[in-house]
């Protein structure tokens, strides 16, 4: 599948580099790391995976050949998003006149002016929305139940110190972070308010359990535990990262293994998501829920079946499938 993939792409950008133009059109296509072109123009050999990020080193590349305005057809959001982080930085090694972006079709059809939008916002939340639409979910990272775009976006004009980190994500990508870091605590922070714009709380844990009592006793309409958040913050860090570099020929990007991802033995999934380092809390608080049925357990009276476990070692009925957990 994947060779018949990659036979695919090389057809047509055969084809079509090979055939006449008017000499005022020039005509380039990706092929693997290099490009095939119509005019004998080159390129660095490139290392990109993702076709988002090489739109934007090809853009590049054309404002270093004098070109003065740019458009790009995509109805991918981050593509819009990346152009928006890298524009300043376009800015200030090439002069041009816009970068336009196509965006949707029918109805939806417009032209979006990356010069308009990066003015509007400015350089910093500009920079601040690569990272910020990672962590509020993309394609490779999960986003927050009931919490949308819009939703994230309101908290985050609402707090100025996170969109100074966000923006230093993308202007320092890959960094280091742990639990402890005053960066983490600060998205911590960022969550409660993406949950609770009227909060005072600086613990996503005691949020989640308020939440949870007061509100709406449903486990999926919380914020995760700040364990299971720390590791999705760094899914979302190597994710932006990896756009972050989008202008460099060869990205260089370090291992996921680092980022709250975990290799998998399947050849064709080879990273899957490393969730949490804790326990998870029906394995870790089991020894609390046994049952004391005299005999063989009856569904309606057990406690252990009442809360679809199976009965363990502790319990004193006499069940012959009984399990350990260990």
């Amino acid at each position: 599948m994947h060779t018949t993939k990659i036979e695919l792409n090389e057809f047509p950008a055969e084809t079509l580099s090979a055939l006449t133009y008017p000499s005022d059109r020039q005509f380039i296509v990706t092929h693997h790391e290099n490009i095939l072109s119509n005019c004998g123009m080159t390129m660095p050999v490139c290392s990109h995976e993702e076709a988002d990020t090489r739109l934007l080193h090809h853009v590049k590349h054309a404002l270093s050949e004098n070109m003065t305005f740019v458009q790009i057809l995509s109805n991918d959001t981050d593509v819009v998003i990346l152009a928006l982080g890298v524009y300043h930085t376009l800015c200030s090694n090439h002069i041009f006149d816009d970068l336009v972006i196509e965006f949707g079709m029918g109805k939806n059809y417009r032209k979006i002016s990356i010069k308009s939008l990066a003015d509007s916002l400015g350089q910093l939340r500009s920079q601040a929305l690569v990272f910020f639409h990672a962590f509020s979910g993309c394609d490779t990272t999960s986003a927050f139940k009931s919490i949308g775009k819009k939703k994230s976006y309101e908290a985050l004009k609402a707090y100025p110190e996170i969109e100074t980190i966000f923006a230093d994500f993308h202007v320092h990508p890959f960094p280091q972070l742990n639990e402890n870091d005053s960066r983490f605590q600060k998205i911590e922070r960022f969550v409660i308010l993406m949950y609770s714009r009227t909060s005072i709380s600086t613990s996503v844990n005691e949020v989640r359990m308020n939440m949870y009592f007061s509100r709406t006793q449903n486990i999926e309409n919380i914020p995760p535990t700040r364990n299971a958040l720390f590791f999705h913050t760094k899914r979302a860090l190597y994710q932006s990262g990896v756009w972050s570099r989008c202008l460099d020929a060869q990205q260089n990007l370090p291992s996921p293994k680092g980022f709250g991802w975990k290799e998998n033995d399947d050849a064709v999934v080879k990273w899957i998501p490393y969730w949490m380092s804790q326990s998870e809390a029906s394995k870790e608080c089991r020894e609390f829920i046994k049952c004391s049925c005299k005999a063989a357990c009856i569904p309606s009276r057990c406690t252990c079946k009442g809360a679809d476990f199976k009965c363990t070692l502790l319990c004193k009925c006499n069940c012959s499938d009984k399990v350990t957990y260990e």
